[in-house]
């Protein structure tokens, strides 16, 4: 009952994803779990594969990301889970990586995590870390250099995804400060979370400038609406296309 407790009251007081996110669709439209490139480019298709990895927001983003880079002689394999994170939860993303690795042989992975905690794991003292401790930060800092140093071991550029804000600035935060520690680990990084951010990079529903002024946020101000995962996506495909060397995928707004 503590365990449960303490994942109430840390989600409710940081607005972390519920566990709604693992049943979030692919809001910008449904596609297959693996995009191929297309011939239709204007230059010689590449042969780069590109594994996306992720939490709810990457699988709503990633069949508009797929897409978009298919034209820019893109493979990609979709294979984010909703409500998962790099610490806890049902999905060991160290392990998971290791085997889509041997079985995809990508060239390029795109991780985003924001920072889901949905099962709070134990820490030395038989505690649960609470989300927002420096215990949490620190371990789950330490996932997330497990997971590059086997992503590095496969072979694989690693590329981490800038989360967008949040309606919640303490979540908008703490996913920041995670970005952050990505950041630190010697991995290259996509500056994809302007595309949802206010002038100020903050927090906004929508934006003039993006889909016609629709709204690009649910109202759980975390999620995306099809219109916030098709600019999302894009901006994630912009930006790898870019530091590719890649045809670039035009500026969704």
């Amino acid at each position: 009952m503590a365990i449960g407790l303490a994942a109430a009251v840390t989600l409710g007081i940081y607005g972390i994803s519920t566990g709604g996110g693992g049943t979030q669709p692919d809001s910008a439209g449904t596609c297959a779990g693996t995009v191929r490139a297309s011939g239709g480019s204007a230059v010689a298709p590449s042969s780069t594969r590109v594994l996306l990895i992720g939490d709810s927001l990457m699988k709503q983003a990633s069949c508009s990301a797929a897409r978009a880079m298919a034209s820019s002689g893109v493979t990609t394999f979709r294979r984010a889970v909703g409500g998962t994170g790099l610490l806890g939860g049902n999905v060991d993303w160290v392990a998971r990586a290791a085997t889509l690795t041997q079985r995809l042989h990508p060239d390029v992975v795109v991780a985003e995590f924001v920072g889901d905690y949905l099962t709070p794991v134990a820490g030395p003292d038989g505690q649960p870390i609470r989300y927002g401790s420096p215990a949490f930060f620190a371990a789950w800092q330490d996932r997330a250099a497990a997971l590059s140093a086997e992503l590095r071991r496969a072979g694989v550029s690693v590329y981490w995804v800038e989360p967008p804000p949040q309606v919640s600035p303490v979540a908008t935060a703490g996913a920041l400060r995670l970005f952050q520690g990505y950041a630190s680990l010697g991995d290259h990084t996509l500056d994809a979370a302007q595309s949802l951010a206010g002038p100020d990079g903050g927090y906004v529903p929508a934006k003039p400038s993006c889909a016609s002024g629709r709204p690009l946020r649910k109202p759980d101000g975390l999620h995306l609406t099809p219109d916030g995962a098709s600019v999302f996506g894009q901006t994630i495909a912009r930006e790898l296309t870019k530091a590719l060397g890649l045809p670039i995928v035009p500026d969704p707004c």
